[in-house]
């Protein structure tokens, strides 16, 4: 069995005039509440993918090394 890739996936759809929508969750700027408050609003709406990263991703301890 072949599986699509993402680019597949909305290609075909913007082909049929479907719309997608995307959520980038970018972890170095996402706190549990803010978290939690995106996925309520993501039951309420039709989110078709949450895509995770952002331009720098570390944790407190990688930043202190940084210093």
């Amino acid at each position: 069995m072949r599986l699509t890739t993402l680019y597949e996936t909305l290609s075909k759809r913007r082909a049929h005039g479907q719309k997608s929508l995307a959520v980038l969750l970018d972890p170095d700027h996402l706190d549990e509440t803010s978290c939690r408050h995106l996925l309520e609003l993501s039951e309420q709406h039709t989110v078709d993918y949450f895509f995770v990263g952002g331009s720098l991703v570390m944790n407190s301890r990688q930043a202190a090394s940084f210093v």
